[in-house]
């Protein structure tokens, strides 16, 4: 058995590009000037590898699957929107792998894995690669501790799945109007995020423009949400919704 294999595994995903693009050259000054840089000198018991460091023969495909679902970290590098990074980092997810998201400063992060923490960093100066160095140690001090709980998109949904699985009717019909208020945000947000979208006057949200009352309903019902949520409160849910105009 060799040493790496006695090793912890951290498996590094993310964009990655053919030799001598400004896609290659982004991962490696992520990986070799980041990532590498802190496990050996804070973490010596985990080896670092990315997928194209793999050298086994074999389906890489099968490989890079066969890495997530074992390793005891995986480090995420989100940026450029990468259809293959979000592939893996779902495998990841769903495996409930201790996971770190990282992002290149400025790039959008999509709306699914937004509400959860990501070390966002720049590569344009060597301080900017020292300051990543320090916050991503930072971070997988938090992701290594025996005691860390482990919270994701597809963790959340599953657990969302099982509320609804065993709530009463009224906390259904209570779960169904929030999850209506949730796809509206979503809605939103793919609007503000593309160039053409046109100012948005935020009250429009649950359709209550220039209605400050109904702002009020709103702050009333999600105060009530913090204990178990009574009927009135569906009510209040419903009453922030647009009235549907009956067509000509």
């Amino acid at each position: 058995m060799t040493q790496d294999t006695q090793k912890k595994q951290c498996f590094v995903i993310g964009p990655i590009g053919s030799p001598g693009t400004d896609l290659r050259r982004h991962a490696d000054w992520l990986l070799y000037g980041i990532i590498k840089p802190v496990f050996q000198e804070n973490f010596l018991n985990f080896s670092v590898t990315r997928a194209d460091e793999i050298v086994e023969p074999g389906s890489i495909n099968a490989q890079v699957l066969n890495r997530l679902w074992e390793a005891d970290l995986v480090i995420a590098d989100m940026s450029f929107e990468n259809g293959n990074a979000f592939y893996e980092l779902a495998i990841a997810h769903i495996h409930e792998r201790p996971t770190i998201h990282m992002v290149r400063e400025g790039d959008t992060i999509p709306f699914d894995v937004a509400p959860y923490r990501a070390l966002r960093f720049k590569l344009d100066e060597y301080k900017d690669l020292e300051q990543a160095r320090s916050e991503l140690q930072g971070f997988v001090d938090e992701a290594t501790k025996p005691d860390a709980k482990i919270d994701n998109p597809v963790k959340h949904a599953r657990g969302v799945f099982e509320l609804i699985e065993q709530a009463d009717a009224p906390t259904k019909v209570l779960t169904d109007e929030l999850r209506t208020l949730r796809a509206q945000v979503r809605r939103l947000e793919d609007r503000v995020n593309k160039s053409y979208a046109p100012p948005l006057d935020p009250t429009a949200l649950f359709g209550v423009a220039h209605e400050p009352g109904k702002w009020a309903m709103l702050a009333d019902a999600m105060e009530e949400l913090k204990n178990e949520p009574p009927k009135h409160t569906l009510g209040a849910l419903r009453a922030m919704r647009p009235e549907k105009k009956d067509s000509d």
